[in-house]
């Protein structure tokens, strides 16, 4: 009969324990891992969702902006009969005066007249550049 000593009893029982707990370890920080990243990824997922809300807010926000300083132009009958006249320095002066309160207040920094073959006739942002014809595909596209 094969007698255990006392130290042969203990790494019996150390061995499989110590190999149970560093098992149980590596477990639990793989699992933590795995969880931290998945709200890492949450969080990510709403941040991104809550630019994207406020760039689409911001967006919105300059369009309102863009067509109140069109209903401005579309409604003003002295605005519309300079125009059709080709009176610049009438028009001009129609428009500057609220050009400079859309400039300051809603930070709309250009405003033009182009007649239909893309020729710029006033510049209210810099009047005394005009006659060119614009090229820029953004024209096009309007």
């Amino acid at each position: 009969m094969n007698v255990l000593t006392a130290k042969q009893i203990k790494l019996r029982i150390l061995l499989p324990s110590i190999l149970i707990f560093l098992i149980g370890l590596f477990l639990v920080a793989v699992g933590s891992y795995y969880t931290q990243n998945k709200h890492l990824e949450q969080k990510v997922s709403a941040s991104i969702a809550s630019v994207d809300r406020l760039y689409k807010a911001n967006i919105e926000y300059d369009i309102q902006k863009m067509e109140g300083a069109l209903l401005y132009i579309k409604d003003n009958k002295e605005i519309q009969q300079a125009w059709k006249n080709k009176d610049r320095e009438l028009l001009y002066d129609l428009c500057s005066k609220n050009f400079l309160s859309l400039q300051k207040n809603q930070r709309i920094t250009h405003l033009y007249f182009i007649d239909l073959h893309k020729k710029v006739f006033l510049r209210v942002h810099n009047r005394q550049k005009f006659g060119d014809t614009l090229s820029r595909e953004t024209i096009s596209n309007a």
